[in-house]
C-alpha cells in the first residue's frame, strides 16, 4: 500500500511540474506574439502590407509563422 500512495504521490507531483512548465511555456510564447505583433502598414505597388513590430518585416513574420506551424 505504501509504494502505491509513493507512486501515486510520484504521478502527482510530476502532473504539477508538467502543468507549470506548460503554464510558464504559454505565456513565453504569448510574450513572443506580443514582440511580434502587427504594427502598420507599408505601401508597397499600389496596396499595403502589415509590418511586425519585433521583425520589420512583412507580417506575419517568420516566427509567428513558426509558432503557427507553418513552417
Amino acid at each position: 500500500m505504501t509504494d502505491d500512495f509513493s507512486a501515486l504521490e510520484e504521478a502527482t507531483m510530476r502532473i504539477d511540474e508538467l502543468e507549470y512548465e506548460l503554464s510558464d511555456a504559454e505565456l513565453k510564447i504569448q510574450r513572443v506574439r506580443e514582440l511580434h505583433s502587427q504594427s502598420g502598414e507599408v505601401h508597397v505597388l499600389g496596396g499595403s502590407m502589415p509590418i511586425c513590430s519585433g521583425c520589420r518585416t512583412f507580417y506575419p513574420c517568420e516566427t509567428i509563422k513558426a509558432l503557427d506551424g507553418e513552417q
